[in-house]
């Protein structure tokens, strides 16, 4: 049943209780009575919750980011050690050499926003269709929010920068001995038992590469070899 408006609680529970009064002559109870505001949608407080849920999520992945970032810097500056000690070598400061993982670092982030926002923005779109066509409310054209693009590049650009900031100037401010005498990740190779058993398996293919090889060279008399 509706109200004329304007709306109001008190006015809809007085017509609630006359609805009440005619239905108990004809002879049908009525168990409750539920008021909704016509200026609200019933199911804002479902969607409060998914959007609450979705928030959490967000920040999680963010946090999850900036870990795998960390360490995905740390492995590259580890692996370049050597090539920083010989920058330092021959003149570069901790600030120029900072600059540049920096820069490289901003590139990829660009990327990777460019690459985030059409996909970002269609697949929220098409799930919140699929959402909203279950509480009977029809999606009409392509709209996005603003401000979740804000946040979106804001935090795809700063993130990894931020992220990015503390390997990279541990890295950049190194001495140049220490440096120079890193091998990088190839450094500790050989150490424990399954850096052992890959050689051996490396070793062991290369002999069978190897051997093909000189068979097919005195198969074909050594014009190919």
């Amino acid at each position: 049943m509706q109200v004329k408006p304007p709306y109001s609680q008190e006015k809809a529970r007085e017509v609630a209780k006359q609805i009440r009064s005619f239905l108990d002559e004809q002879n049908s109870a009525v168990n409750v009575t539920l008021l909704q505001d016509p200026e609200k949608h019933w199911g804002r407080p479902i969607f409060e919750g998914i959007n609450v849920v979705l928030q959490l999520m967000a920040l999680a992945a963010l946090a999850l980011a900036c870990v795998l970032i960390i360490n995905a810097v740390s492995a590259h500056i580890t692996q370049q050690t050597h090539e920083i000690g010989v920058m330092k070598s021959l003149g570069a400061s901790a600030w120029v050499i900072a600059q540049i993982y920096l820069i490289e670092t901003f590139v990829i982030a660009v990327i990777a926003v460019l690459w985030a926002l059409p996909t970002g923005m269609f697949s929220a779109y098409f799930s919140s269709c699929s959402l909203l066509a279950l509480f009977n409310i029809e999606c009409k054209n392509f709209t996005f929010s603003q401000t979740a693009i804000n946040y979106m590049v804001l935090g795809g650009l700063l993130m990894p920068m931020l992220a990015a900031v503390f390997p990279i100037w541990r890295g950049a401010t190194m001495n140049v001995r220490e440096a120079l005498a890193s091998y990088g990740l190839d450094g500790d190779f050989g150490q424990s038992r399954f850096d052992v058993w890959v050689e051996r398996l490396g070793a062991l293919f290369f002999q069978q590469v190897r051997r093909r090889r000189l068979a097919i060279c005195s198969a074909a008399k050594g014009v190919f070899c």
